[in-house]
């Protein structure tokens, strides 16, 4: 399946694709005028000034592999965005071959373990779960999740360890049924061709929520600032600081200016400071 990393010109300075097959990336690499990297002997590569774009193979370890290795070499502003982008198997008996769904939750059927994209933009997708599986599913029986697919699982934990949560999007187009006859070839290259639109109002739609490199104005980086020293966080509350006051002004559309009536709260003790910022962020949930 096609992973895709792109890039946008504003805000987020690059997107970066991933597919698993290059059945899945040839529509992406016509619309967009992607040029092979043939520097790259590792993966195949297709780049341009705003998109890289990666094949990573089929498979939840080669996805994880060529993702890492994709974030390695080609990643250089933090405010890119990744975005997996394939086909998928549907248990549903009535799903319509070509759905596209943005997946809200993925399982990994080996592990058992899931992980939850953190997405607070609105889009006109519908949602849905994925599971991931080792092997190609015969029986929908097995399946825990409405869709399933081979990569999920392993893309999402290799770019959360470059991407913030709400930078990682997983796209998904139903090609075939559980028990029925997987789609051939040219079938998967229709149902991506079909969806380019969608996949680039979905860009378009990043864009405008995550529009320029700044998200907070100076005064509310000021805010952030003084709050962390006041309260004296450890690096890893400042982090969760951070991305509470991000995630508030992307879903709700305002400032953080608010959070200065907490400048003149007194902190003598651990127990004081854990308890100022649990309410601090409860304000901000």
């Amino acid at each position: 399946m096609t992973q895709i990393l792109y890039v946008l010109e504003r805000g987020a300075k690059m997107v970066f694709i991933a597919t698993a097959l290059y059945i899945e990336a040839k529509p992406l690499i016509e619309c967009f005028g992607l040029k092979k990297d043939v520097e790259n002997q590792y993966f195949q590569v297709f780049k341009n000034e705003e998109i890289t774009l990666v094949v990573t193979g089929v498979g939840k370890i080669n996805s994880s592999i060529a993702v890492s290795h994709a974030a390695t070499r080609y990643l250089w502003d933090p405010q890119s965005f990744i975005i997996n982008i394939g086909v998928c198997g549907s248990k549903g008996m009535n799903e319509k071959l070509g759905n596209i769904y943005l997946i809200n939750k993925i399982i990994d059927n080996e592990t058992r373990k899931s992980y939850i994209p953190d997405i607070l933009i609105d889009h006109p997708f519908e949602e849905s779960d994925i599971e991931t599986f080792n092997y190609i599913v015969k029986d929908k029986e097995t399946m825990m999740a409405r869709l399933c697919d081979m990569e999920a699982s392993g893309f999402y934990q290799a770019a959360s360890k470059f991407f913030e949560s709400h930078r990682i999007y997983v796209l998904k187009i139903v090609s075939d049924k559980v028990d029925l006859e997987n789609a051939s070839k040219d079938k998967i290259y229709e149902l991506i061709k079909n969806k380019i639109e969608e996949i680039g109002e979905f860009l378009a739609i990043l864009k405008a929520n995550f529009k320029t490199e700044d998200v907070f104005s100076p005064h509310e980086k000021e805010i952030i600032d003084i709050l962390s020293e006041k309260l004296k966080l450890t690096a890893s509350q400042r982090q969760i600081f951070y991305k509470a006051c991000l995630h508030y002004k992307i879903r709700e559309g305002k400032n953080i200016n608010f959070l200065e009536k907490f400048f003149f709260i007194k902190i003598n003790n651990k127990k004081e400071r854990e308890k100022a910022f649990e309410k601090i962020l409860t304000h901000l949930h």
